[in-house]
């Protein structure tokens, strides 16, 4: 929610708001709709646009990411008054000594710049951006791709422009993987696959990668895989057992990792019954997810794989 207000007083476009698997999301026809959508190690989450017509450097980052911080202070900065002003139960002492507690606690662990199940929170955020202009660019256009991709847009038909070539300098440069890994997944779209192999490798060069992004980066690298080169070797190095519990555990929310698992079973694995079970599932669901956009990709990779197959 304070991710949500200090968006929205800076100039945000609210997309999405999300409490453990629960989104509230403006659909492509404008309307607010009630969805499910996760990320594994994360509780929440809040994504907003910033348009087409904005360039970069006009980009008013900080509010937008101090906004969560700001609520968790506020929140126990009330509760505090009134546990001091109001003559309260003991329950309503317990709650809001509790409240206060957690405020507190969640206050500086989005406060204090930390790296969290591979994710940067709100400080390191802050951090990365104030320090880097260059991270501001990828941060505001992660924010453009994900307005699209709320559109019911695909990465192939956005700018060019907003996926630049940049390769990250080292596991710290985390605004840079991000763009990578959108990079790589623009090339995907495109149908360059080859091209889109190489970013996986690339980043598999990364010493210590994010666990989180190493995840979202293997997903799409067994696609790649599979449907290019189709070295075992390789294939068996990206497909662990990590790997299929991640994408097990995210299937249900995002088309790609249901797409990576259609894959799997049909070119890997020869278990036909239960990548058919996926691909009616993929498209069954196509207008449920969160992302509209990313459900039109993970189809036509789908069809891709299927071709794939029935050329051996």
């Amino acid at each position: 929610t304070g991710h949500a207000l200090g968006g929205l007083a800076t100039g945000f476009r609210f997309l999405s708001i999300r409490l453990f698997k629960f989104a509230i999301v403006r659909d492509t026809d404008g309307k607010l709709r009630y969805k499910k959508f996760n990320i594994a190690g994360t509780g929440g989450q809040c994504l907003m646009d910033f348009g087409r017509e904005r360039e970069p450097k006009d980009i008013p980052y900080f509010w937008y990411n101090a906004g969560g911080v700001v609520m968790n202070i506020l929140s126990a900065v009330v509760a505090i008054i009134m546990l001091r002003t109001s003559d309260l139960s003991m329950v309503g002492e317990t709650f809001c000594m509790m409240t206060a507690f957690a405020a507190i606690l969640l206050g500086g662990m989005n406060g204090i710049p930390l790296t969290l199940n591979g994710l940067s929170n709100d400080g390191r955020n802050i951090m990365l951006l104030w320090r880097d202009k260059k991270a501001r660019v990828f941060f505001f256009r992660m924010m453009q791709m994900a307005g699209g991709l709320s559109r019911g847009e695909r990465l192939k038909d956005m700018p060019a422009e907003w996926f630049e070539d940049v390769k990250p300098r080292d596991k710290d440069d985390y605004f840079a993987i991000s763009n990578r890994l959108n990079f790589m997944t623009w090339l995907e779209d495109q149908g360059r696959y080859s091209e889109a192999r190489a970013v996986c490798e690339e980043l598999d060069g990364i010493e210590k990668l994010p666990q989180l992004l190493c995840m979202e980066k293997n997903a799409d690298h067994i696609m790649l895989e599979l449907l290019t080169t189709g070295r075992k070797d390789v294939v068996d190095r990206i497909l662990t057992k990590q790997t299929m519990r991640y994408l097990e555990a995210n299937k249900a929310y995002s088309p790609m990792k249901t797409a990576a698992l259609f894959a799997v079973n049909l070119l890997c694995l020869n278990d036909k019954a239960k990548a058919d079970t996926l691909y009616e599932e993929l498209l069954a669901k196509k207008n449920d997810y969160l992302m509209p956009g990313e459900a039109l990709m993970a189809i036509e990779m789908a069809e891709r794989i299927k071709l794939a197959e029935k050329k051996g």
